[in-house]
């Protein structure tokens, strides 16, 4: 059959389908609204007076003044726009229906009555959508090939009975099949769940109709459990259009218009998870960038203990020579002390009148005198050049030990600043919370020896 002669056959079909209907005032059906209750993100919970297994395709009929031309459906103006008013799910219990509301209609909808509101039902007009789509697009449509795989082997399968693997079977045999069974032997549990996931497991895509909700989430609760048995995660299935209740409340991963409060906690839940995923991927690359920053520190900091371990020795030594060099001048200041007075001494019997006198009549002792004298001024000149040499050494070991005692100061300057560092970047790579003053040691040690081990 080519595509032309079906999309003749499904249009004259159609056309015969809405003419029966008309005929027999049948396809349409009004569920009026009994309360209306407003939710969040504008949802409300629509209670309704009666149950209606249609309601998906529910057009939406408001009459009040509060409306404008507008708000009105250009083709149908007895309901209003579609994307006005999205029916978000159906609670088949209730019964009732989640709406959500577009955001500028908000303030005209929290205005209305529950009597402003009904959903209609309306089969004849699926009825001319359908003909409308056959006369646009049913020259494209074509029997499916011959399936080039067989059915696989599954977990049901084995509990299958004869007729329901010949069923099976005979599905992949043609390229067009027909299935009638009686009620519970296993069409849908068995036979259609099993050609469903072969079809998965070879890559297909499988759109899958039903006349009634019920129908569709009873197939889908069969294709679930065999998915579970063959270990495949049941979000490769999507259900489009409104799910009930119960459904929804179980699989709401896969339906379309979820119930939206669910929809926002598991969206909330996401970001939570996303965020904190993004802080600890944060975390670790400022972690990364610490780390760095503190091994450049971290070897400053060991360079300069071992460079004060080294000024300390040279500085114990300088010590231990400045007081070696100390005992050595003390003789020879004592010595210069003795030669000074004993010149001194000498000076004085040199001036004095008695040797004055005792010159004019024995000038040898005079003479004597005089050597005496200068051989203590001899004396006294090379002990304090002795002793202007030793110190000049100790002023030189002074001033070195000066020298490392200042660098010392600088070292220990420095070595208190690098770990002040050291402290920084431990509150600043501490996770999401800061420690307290009497804390920071702890916590330093802590973040200290992560650093050290870290790779």
């Amino acid at each position: 059959m080519k595509g032309f002669d079906f999309r003749e056959i499904a249009i004259e079909s159609a056309k015969n389908y809405y003419d029966f209907v008309k005929k027999m005032k049948k396809g349409r059906s009004e569920v009026r609204a009994v309360s209306i209750t407003p939710g969040h993100n504008n949802c409300y919970e629509v209670a309704l007076a009666k149950k209606d297994p249609h309601i998906e395709n529910a057009q939406i009929q408001i009459i009040s003044h509060y409306l404008s031309p507008e708000h009105y459906d250009s083709e149908n103006e007895n309901y209003i726009k579609n994307e006005l008013i999205t029916i978000q799910e159906y609670n088949e219990d209730g019964p009732s229906v989640s709406i959500q509301v577009r955001e500028d209609f908000c303030g005209v909808f929290d205005k209305l009555s529950p009597r402003d509101l009904t959903f209609v039902s309306d089969l004849t007009f699926l009825i001319k959508n359908v003909r409308k789509w056959y006369e646009e697009h049913g020259a494209t449509i074509c029997l499916p090939g011959e399936l080039k795989y067989r059915p696989v082997e599954l977990h049901s399968r084995a509990r299958a009975s004869k007729k329901q693997k010949e069923s099976t079977s005979f599905i992949f045999d043609k390229n067009v099949s027909y299935v009638w069974g009686a009620p519970g032997t296993g069409k849908t549990q068995i036979v259609l769940a099993d050609s469903i996931i072969t079809h998965i497991k070879n890559n297909q895509v499988v759109f899958v109709l039903a006349t009634t909700n019920n129908a569709l989430e009873q197939m889908l609760r069969a294709v679930i459990k065999s998915l579970e048995e063959e270990n495949i995660d049941y979000d490769c299935l999507y259900r489009r259009g409104v799910a009930t209740t119960s459904f929804a409340r179980e699989y709401g991963s896969i339906c379309e218009r979820e119930n939206i409060s669910r929809r926002i906690e598991r969206a909330k839940k996401r970001v939570e998870l996303d965020k904190k995923q993004l802080e600890e991927a944060i975390s670790a690359q400022r972690f990364r960038e610490k780390h760095s920053e503190f091994k450049e520190l971290y070897k400053r900091y060991q360079d300069l203990l071992t460079e004060n371990r080294k000024l300390l020795a040279e500085s114990d030594s300088l010590s231990k020579s400045l007081r070696i060099l100390s005992d050595e001048l003390k003789p020879f200041k004592d010595t210069e002390y003795q030669y000074e007075r004993q010149l001194l001494v000498a000076r004085a019997k040199l001036n004095s009148v008695f040797t004055k006198i005792s010159a004019v009549f024995s000038p040898e002792k005079r003479l004597v005198l005089e050597k005496d004298c200068a051989h203590f001024e001899r004396e006294i000149a090379a002990v304090s050049k002795e002793i202007a040499k030793r110190e000049n050494k100790f002023e030189a070991l002074k001033n070195e030990a000066n020298g490392i005692s200042s660098r010392m100061s600088e070292i220990k300057s420095a070595i208190v600043s690098i770990e002040s560092q050291f402290v920084r970047i431990t509150w600043e790579t501490l996770h999401r919370h800061y420690v307290s003053p009497q804390d920071t040691n702890d916590a330093f040690r802590d973040q200290l020896d992560k650093f050290k081990t870290f790779e």
